[in-house]
């Protein structure tokens, strides 16, 4: 025997919930695709954020650099007094950091120019400790080793009682009261007057003065 087919109206439900159901699933399908793409330009505009703002890191730590740089620059200058005469005035506290790069600056100007004086002026120093020291200590060394003769001018008596109490000194290295006394203790004047290399004399008499 067969079974009895389902009444009309238990059939047309059954229809209509099928219908639902498939309204229900396509409206699901739609939410879902939009969804979708909804999170995929969310991520997308956070990787371009990302990537705006590592740009933006980078740029500023580049533009930090270069300031610090210059800052360095500004505060280490390293000047040329006078033909085959360098000046190093060195103003304030100097680490590890500030001493390579000011070495490294110095013996880059004294192989440029060929220097055979190097004046360092140690008027700006007011504190020293075993480091500082150590660190001028190279300094000197690496001049010398360049083969340019080095003069250190300006030691305040704090600085130089803190150099004396730390067992450092600067050798053999002249000491002189301030940069003048350098200049007149670097700059060579002949028996005629004239200074070397045909340069221009300095204003005044060219007299040696005692250090």
């Amino acid at each position: 025997m067969s079974a009895p087919e389902p009444p009309a109206a238990a059939l047309e439900e059954l229809r209509a919930r099928v219908a639902t159901l498939e309204h229900l699933l396509e409206v699901h399908e739609r939410i879902a695709a939009e969804q979708t793409k909804s999170l995929q330009a969310a991520r997308t505009a956070l990787q371009e954020r990302n990537q705006a703002l590592q740009s933006s890191e980078k740029e500023k730590s580049e533009l930090v650099e270069r300031l610090r740089l210059a800052v360095d620059e500004l505060s280490t200058p390293i000047l040329e007094v006078w033909d085959d005469v360098l000046a190093l005035p060195i103003i304030g506290l100097v680490d590890a950091r500030r001493a390579a790069q000011m070495t490294e600056r110095l013996l880059d100007e004294i192989a440029r120019k060929g220097s055979s004086y190097v004046i360092v002026d140690v008027t700006g120093v007011e504190v020293v400790d075993a480091d500082t020291a150590e660190h001028f200590a190279k300094l000197v060394r690496a001049v010398e080793l360049m083969g340019s003769r080095c003069v250190v001018t300006g030691v305040q008596p704090a600085v130089g009682q803190a150099l004396y109490d730390l067992g450092h000194g600067f050798g053999r290295v002249r000491t002189l009261r301030n940069l003048k006394h350098a200049l007149h203790a670097t700059i060579k004047v002949p028996s005629n007057g004239s200074p070397p290399n045909g340069a221009s004399p300095p204003a005044g008499p060219a007299r040696r003065e005692r250090g």
